[in-house]
């Protein structure tokens, strides 16, 4: 029986493949040296796995949403490396090596991060019609990823989290975290769907799951933003306490913020368990919950 980091090992494996085709190593370009820096800077993938996994799910073929799968960490990392300079959060730190605009320059980081940003589109469409998609599943795919990554998304997210202060209540923090961290593993989640040309009610629950563990992972990030160490998360941190943000930590504090990254890890459990057979999407729930980094 395969294990947790079994499917992991799987399904990054596929996707690493598949972005090593898509961005490949040229040393002696510098645009395409600091696109490559990001994407293989070790990140954990989990917006591409979950899109893999819900594919499998109801397909067993997760190869049809491989184009989907890249896209988001693409986009993911074209966000990472914006949220990085020096005009938004001034990080020096990514995945315990220097970001971007460290290494390559500000203007240089900014531009590698828009051409991640229209490769991924780029790439649905040439490959999506070589995995099968539909071009209805493409454009909508295209519809979705969109959504979730511009202004009723991520970059929405952003600006509300730049604006954040002292004193905000629970609903206007949960509404950044739903926009910044959710938008994009509900994302990822109807993506797999989608590839799979799933039925409305596992469409369905995947939208509860991923709403749900997008909470559960914004939180928990709150909490290891202050119990965490730098050597397990691989970037500063104390930056919100820094820069008088309010977060859950500071609404309820550090046991009554880990209970409701518990609770909203039970209810995305709850939403996929008549589906995921194998236990994978249950599992990698619980373990994005108790995570250290």
């Amino acid at each position: 029986m395969k294990t947790l980091n079994d499917y992991i090992e799987m399904y990054s494996e596929k996707i690493n493949s598949t972005l090593e085709r898509y961005l490949p190593e040229n040393k002696s370009d510098k645009l395409d040296s600091a696109l490559r820096y990001s994407i293989f800077a070790g990140g954990k993938r989990i917006r591409p796995i979950i899109c893999l996994a819900f594919c499998d799910m109801v397909s067993n073929d997760a190869d049809k949403a491989l184009p989907f799968a890249c896209a988001l960490e693409m986009v993911h990392t074209y966000s990472l490396i914006f949220d990085d300079m020096p005009f938004m959060d001034n990080d020096s730190l990514r995945r315990g090596i220097p970001t971007n605009h460290v290494v390559f320059g500000e203007s240089t980081a900014a531009l590698a991060a828009m051409g991640l940003y229209g490769e991924a589109f780029s790439w649905i469409i040439s490959d999506g019609y070589e995995t099968g998609l539909s071009d209805k599943q493409i454009i909508e795919g295209i519809r979705i990823l969109l959504d979730a990554s511009g202004k009723n998304g991520i970059v929405r997210g952003q600006v509300l989290d730049l604006e954040n202060k002292p004193g905000l209540t629970e609903s206007e923090v949960l509404n950044i975290h739903n926009l910044k961290t959710a938008a994009m593993l509900k994302a990822s989640a109807l993506l797999g769907c989608l590839a799979a040309d799933a039925s409305d009610d596992v469409f369905k629950a995947a939208e509860i799951y991923s709403d749900n563990i997008g909470l559960a992972f914004q939180i928990r990030d709150d909490i290891l933003d202050v119990s965490g160490t730098i050597e397990d998360m691989g970037k500063t941190l104390g930056k919100d306490a820094a820069e008088e943000k309010t977060t859950f930590v500071n609404i309820y504090g550090l046991d009554q913020s880990q209970k409701l990254v518990e609770d909203y890890t039970q209810k995305a459990i709850e939403a996929v368990k008549p589906y995921d057979k194998n236990g994978f999407l249950q599992t990698l729930a619980v373990y994005l919950a108790s995570r250290n980094n």
